[in-house]
């Protein structure tokens, strides 16, 4: 296997996030292939990775890479830093989820984790991250052409729905309308 070297460019981007993100007191999230960086401000590096560990598994997508959830994260870290009570919340709620098994949640296997995720699902926690991912993952533009989303079926995205359709099933899903698996054709 061939190692490779970065070039010039690739080494100056990378260390301008890391001298950016230090000098704002926030912390860096570096991706294990470095094709990407989260830095945040307002939350500390096990938060903001849990936070997108929570949003993958909320919302998976295989064909998405994490860089798509980095954006919930970076946003809910925009508003945590001027609201003392969102950074509480989402701190109190990372140390439950790694409270509930005696390890951090994020190293939990998949099934594991979906478990202690259904103990806080009626939690003001879980619906935060819930509205968090749903109003910065699939209204991103880029996430949406890659999808090619048209159709919502309770929690399953389905192809070609025609598009004026679209922006009422999504405001179903964000306001909860669409449960237990109905089908909007079947509403009036």
């Amino acid at each position: 296997m061939k190692a490779t070297t970065p070039n010039r460019r690739d080494f100056l981007c990378t260390t301008g996030f890391v001298v950016v993100g230090l000098a704002s007191g926030g912390s860096i999230i570096l991706a294990p292939d470095h094709t990407w960086a989260m830095s945040t401000a307002a939350i500390d590096a096990h938060t903001a990775q849990t936070l997108l560990v929570i949003a993958r598994q909320l919302f998976p997508h295989d064909r998405l890479g994490d860089q798509y959830y980095v954006a919930v994260v970076e946003a809910i870290d925009k508003q945590a830093t001027a609201d003392a009570a969102l950074r509480k919340l989402l701190a109190d709620g990372v140390a439950r989820l790694d409270g509930a098994r005696g390890i951090p949640w994020i190293e939990l296997s998949n099934g594991a984790r979906n478990a202690v995720l259904k103990t806080v699902e009626a939690s003001e926690f879980f619906s935060t991250m819930r509205m968090a991912t749903i109003n910065n993952l699939y209204t991103n533009p880029l996430v949406y052409r890659f999808l090619r989303l048209r159709r919502i079926v309770g929690r399953t995205w389905r192809l070609h729905q025609p598009r004026v359709r679209r922006h009422r099933l999504v405001a179903q899903l964000v306001t909860g309308a669409l449960t237990n698996g109905q089908d909007i054709r079947t509403q009036g």
